[in-house]
């Protein structure tokens, strides 16, 4: 006779045998699940992060367009300094060369243009014998000899006709002598005197001569123009030099 108690508690054995096997089956699944999960996950956050830091490296929209630069400029050059239209005080001229230079004759000013253009050593006889000679100057000559200056000048511009270069001259000497200048109202061929006409004339030309007397070893080799109160004032360092 069957023990109906004994095969109850068999099948009971193996329907919980049957349940055990099946939690199992469920259970390892569930950790499948869940592990395939977690890789799931872990390659989202990777992937997450890879674009992340390639976004705080990239930011397009943040990044800031190239600057072109600005092209390199030299600097302006400075403005030439201005040029006097006037020979410098205290310049050295060789004989022939021109001169500008500014001019007050009387109440007016203007320019002129002189050219020292031979310096020559006279025959004191030639003087000695005009009749018009002052006696002072006669004795001066006898004892000396005579030089003559011949000058250039070219009205350039202004109201100074009448200008004789007289006064605003001296020689340039040789020999350790001193001078005189010798003045004369007469016609001398040899030596002949003149100024600008008066009215000015413009552009007018003038072949003028200047003649000087120095004691005997003394000679003169050139000419010296500076007016009194000019910044070529021939008592300083800086008149204008012919020699």
């Amino acid at each position: 006779m069957v023990d109906l108690k004994n095969l109850l508690d068999d099948a009971s054995r193996e329907d919980a045998g049957s349940t055990v096997d099946a939690l199992d089956v469920v259970r390892a699944g569930r950790r499948r699940v869940r592990r395939r999960g977690l890789l799931r996950a872990s390659a989202a956050l990777a992937l997450v992060l890879v674009v992340s830091a390639t976004a705080l490296s990239v930011r397009p929209w943040e990044s800031e367009e190239p600057r072109l630069l600005e092209p390199v400029r030299p600097p302006a050059p400075s403005a030439p300094p201005a040029v006097s239209e006037f020979t410098p005080p205290g310049s050295l001229l060789d004989i022939g060369e021109t001169a500008r230079v500014p001019v007050e004759h009387v109440e007016d000013e203007g320019k002129v243009e002189l050219t020292v253009t031979d310096v020559r050593r006279g025959d004191t006889a030639d003087m000695l014998a005009e009749p018009d000679l002052s006696a002072s100057l006669r004795e001066l000559l006898e004892t000396g000899q005579i030089w003559y200056v011949d000058v250039t000048i070219r009205h350039v511009s202004g109201k100074i006709g009448g200008y004789y270069l007289d006064s605003d001259v001296a020689p340039v000497l040789r020999g350790g002598g001193g001078h005189n200048q010798v003045s004369y109202l007469f016609d001398f061929t040899p030596c002949p005197s003149r100024g600008l006409s008066n009215p000015a004339v413009p552009r007018e030309v003038v072949k003028d001569c200047i003649a000087f007397r120095t004691p005997p070893g003394t000679d003169v080799v050139g000419l010296r123009w500076g007016p009194f109160e000019s910044a070529y004032y021939v008592g300083t360092e800086k008149p204008v030099v012919w020699r």
